[in-house]
């Protein structure tokens, strides 16, 4: 371990990997990109006595599989679609004159398949002025298709269809229709599929602009700014890795730890897992990982820490009266000889240590802070002084449970009767008690505040959004790493139900005026629920601002209770 400085940034904090599992599932979004049906221009042909006329052409696409396969720095794309051209039941209009006798028919092309190939670039830009960004560059479409007369049908009446009734007896005459609708077809195919490529780099960048954060987030009054920018990109194989850099700090340091604060927190640098690699406890084939290195999480303990988050005062604000006879409580009656009579009294914290994260316990994080000081602050001779002084150490456990039928991500924090281990640090006024305190602590403070802090505490949940109908089927934590200092959460992805990003002009989309189901100001969702709304995707029970870092921000101890002033 080192003392490295608070504000210093962290590479490779976080690193977000995709899967080939998971190109595969993100390869379904496609279709949602392109235009189901197509229109096609009026097509003629003609020569000396002879014409050809098309009208009503309609193209319609099927996507039927499509592969995003990772290679060694890009990523290749193949597309496989079936083509028809109208139908029997919404047939095109041919019309032909031959030696100028006149033929009306009806025609279709039964569905054929069609391959389109391409490779995306994705590669780190760096500006002066601002942090990198990812940008993906979509290579030129190669698009290849077979269509022959078996897969084309002419057909009429025997009065309006005499001439042309079939390929043969058009091509007899030098009138070759497929070709017609083959040389049409290649090029409204190459056009419609050219245009998929801003629309799959834009979807890329869309999702990759959440790799750049920069935000303050607020809790309980104190102030966490988390920034967060990607720092390298890897392809191979195994998938794809963002890897980012990024800091957690806080801008002034409170001065109830001011005495206690050198500037620093502990870090252990460490490598870590690679791409595809999957701990021991989690099935194999998610699709997409996130890895938070401890080191950031450390640092965003040591922020909070540092901003006085645990700097409380608890007093007969708490919700019922504070006193001396608290003491009784503890330590029978040791202190009666110095209050007969119940004086006011007041618990002030000292938090000598920032919290830290462990990633290594029964819980999907384990949370420990040392020496949370308390001192009971008694009424003698009309003035505050310290009666009793003690040191917490405190074991927290945080669960974070996924329901993959909402989207919601809940965080259960398990603040036990188990979890507090007390020590007296002074006790001038009844020394021979302080066995009696540290055995009776636990059952006093669980009783006193253990129920609010479990109300305070259990109620946390965001949503995680969907995107074009896919999003988190399943989401596991374990930790991860040859030192299992690294937190990784694995998520399966699929088709879901609940609420996608994105609003479009007619709310469809999950926002909008009439909410769509999803958020606005009538939504089925959120409503107007301050705090939700849809920036961002998604609703969610925190401040909109905690929703992308929520799960750094465990407020593991006292929440409950009045912040100094």
């Amino acid at each position: 371990a080192e003392a490295v400085p608070g504000d210093q940034e962290i590479v490779d904090a976080i690193h977000i990997d995709i899967t080939p599992s998971g190109f595969d599932v993100l390869g379904a979004i496609v279709p949602a990109l392109a235009p189901a049906d197509l229109p096609v221009e009026d097509l003629s042909e003609g020569t000396s006595g002879f014409k050809v006329e098309l009208s009503g052409l309609a193209v319609d696409l099927t996507f039927d599989d499509i592969q995003i396969t990772p290679n060694t720095g890009y990523l290749d794309v193949e597309i496989d679609l079936l083509v028809a051209v109208n139908s029997s039941g919404d047939p095109f209009n041919l019309y032909t004159e031959a030696l100028w006798i006149p033929s009306d028919c009806d025609g279709w092309v039964d569905p054929f398949p069609v391959t389109a190939h391409t490779t995306i670039a994705i590669e780190l830009i760096e500006y002066d002025d601002g942090p990198p960004i990812v940008d993906a560059t979509i290579g030129e479409f190669e698009v290849d298709f077979e269509l022959t007369g078996d897969d084309a049908h002419i057909e009429g009446g025997f009065l309006t269809c005499a001439v042309g009734t079939t390929l043969d007896a058009l091509s007899f005459f030098g009138l070759d229709i497929v070709k017609l609708i083959v040389d049409s077809l290649g090029d409204t195919l190459d056009t419609v599929i050219a245009d998929l490529a801003p629309e799959i780099e834009t979807a890329l960048e869309d999702a990759f602009s959440a790799a750049v954060i920069d935000q303050s987030i607020e809790l309980q009054g104190s102030q966490l700014d988390i920034k967060a920018h990607p720092g390298d990109i890897t392809i191979r194989s195994q998938g794809m890795r963002i890897s980012m850099n990024g800091s957690a700090t806080t801008p002034d340091v409170n001065p109830c730890v001011e005495d206690w604060d050198d500037g620093t927190f502990q870090a252990v640098l460490s490598d870590p897992p690679e791409i595809g690699s999957t701990p021991s406890d989690i099935p194999s084939g998610f699709g997409a990982g996130l890895l938070v290195s401890d080191d950031f999480g450390h640092q965003a303990m040591y922020a909070l820490w540092r901003s006085g988050l645990l700097c409380y005062t608890v007093d007969e604000d708490l919700g019922f009266p504070i006193d001396t006879s608290l003491l009784g409580l503890l330590a029978g009656d040791a202190f009666n000889e110095l209050f007969p009579d119940a004086r006011p009294m007041v618990i002030v914290t000292r938090p000598k240590q920032p919290p830290t994260m462990n990633f290594v316990s029964e819980h999907d994080i384990g949370l420990k802070v040392n020496e949370l000081g308390l001192d009971f602050m008694g009424e003698l001779d009309h003035r505050m002084a310290r009666v009793l002084a003690m040191d917490l150490e405190v074991d927290a456990g945080v669960d974070l449970n996924f329901d993959g039928s909402t989207g919601n991500l809940g965080i259960a924090i398990d603040l036990g009767e188990d979890s507090i281990t007390p020590t007296v640090s002074s006790n001038d006024f009844a020394p021979d008690s302080s066995d009696t305190i540290e055995a009776s602590f636990g059952s006093v403070f669980n009783g006193l505040v253990g129920g609010l802090l479990g109300d305070a505490l259990g109620d946390l949940s965001f949503s995680v959004p969907g995107f074009e109908g896919i999003g988190l089927t399943e989401l596991q934590f374990s930790s991860a790493g040859a030192e299992q200092d690294w937190l990784g959460g694995y998520a399966w992805l699929g088709e879901v139900e609940y609420a996608s990003t994105g609003c479009s002009e007619d709310g469809s989309g999950g926002c909008g005026e009439e909410g769509g189901g999803g958020c606005g100001e009538e939504g089925g969702g959120c409503g107007d629920v301050e705090g939700a709304g849809c920036e961002g995707g998604g609703c969610t029970t925190a401040p909109r601002n905690q929703r992308r870092w929520l799960w750094l921000l465990f407020p593991t101890f006292l929440i409950a209770l009045r912040r100094r002033e």
